[in-house]
């Protein structure tokens, strides 16, 4: 992958968990890493999810391999939210990574 092509700041955010004085459980997010990425051609496309069809908006990065990286994170990109659905490694060596996501469907 050329490095020109990395042209966009890609914000990645895990879930974390904080336990207050009163034993509770607080989740939010925080930054993983941030990364350049390429944003590829956005689809539109249906899936099911919570036993209902839903239209999506399905976003594509390409970047660099990133140790750590998995489904349960999300990316924040010029402002939108988009929850990972599924990371490839299209060259087979471990060149890039190809990072599906879809707009929109937070996970708290």
């Amino acid at each position: 992958m050329r490095a020109g092509k990395l042209r966009n700041q890609i914000v990645i955010e895990q879930v974390t968990e904080t336990r207050s004085a009163t034993g509770a459980f607080t989740r939010a997010w925080a930054t993983f890493a941030t990364v350049p990425a390429e944003k590829l051609e956005t689809k539109g496309r249906e899936f099911f999810s919570g036993g209902g069809q839903q239209n999506a908006t399905v976003v594509e990065f390409m970047m660099r391999p990133l140790a750590g990286l998995t489904t349960k994170m999300r990316i924040t990109y010029l402002g939108k939210i988009y929850d990972i659905k599924d990371i490839a490694d299209t060259s087979g060596r471990r060149r890039d990574l190809h990072v599906s996501c879809v707009e929109g469907i937070n996970r708290g």
